[in-house]
């Protein structure tokens, strides 16, 4: 199953291949303060994306749902250029660090200017999560910080944000914001 969820998330960074869907259509939002609860809790004038695998994840404005080399469910803003993209795999073998450890290396040979800036397990909601932070050129420097979570049902989720290198700063929050929404399946 490595060379899936390798194969999988590699898929995510290949330029092209984005079929895209209307955006989707989701209930009214609460705003953060209502609960600690990431399936309740949304920020203001976020929407809540229910995917047809289960998982759910808050979505801020502007953000149109796309679906990304068949099975991955890619958000952008297409003013931003920022996209998230959510790719699941039935296991990643060694755990969350060890995936995406394998991953680095086949990335340096594949994405122009390759720059890991980090790699390493993080604290998440008491699951097993690693980041791995990198930069590459496509056009322009882009800057990357993929999370790989690993459910209590043994799924894999990648969480994969993407942003003009420029804009990481002003970007960050709103990943981390979209991280605490996130609901894994089951």
């Amino acid at each position: 199953m490595r060379a899936r969820a390798v194969g999988g998330v590699l898929a995510a960074l290949a330029p092209g291949g984005c079929d895209y869907a209307p955006p989707a259509a989701v209930g009214s939002s609460p705003s953060a303060s209502a609960s600690a609860d990431p399936a309740a809790a949304l920020p203001d004038g976020w929407t809540r994306l229910e995917a047809e695998q289960g998982w759910s994840i808050g979505v801020p404005p502007g953000f149109v749902r796309s679906t990304y080399r068949g099975s991955q469910v890619q958000l952008r803003d297409p003013e931003a250029r920022r996209t998230l993209r959510v790719d699941v795999q039935t296991t990643a073998d060694g755990g969350a660090e060890q995936a995406l450890s394998r991953l680095s290396p086949q990335l340096g040979s594949q994405l122009a200017d390759y720059e890991e800036l980090r790699l390493e397990a993080v604290d998440y909601r008491g699951l097993d999560a690693a980041d791995l932070e990198f930069t590459y050129v496509d056009q322009t420097e882009l800057r990357v910080l993929d999370r790989a979570v690993v459910a209590e049902d043994g799924r894999t989720y990648y969480l994969y944000w993407q942003v003009n290198a420029s804009d990481w700063q002003d970007a960050l929050p709103v990943f981390e914001q979209m991280l605490e929404t996130f609901v894994p399946a089951g």
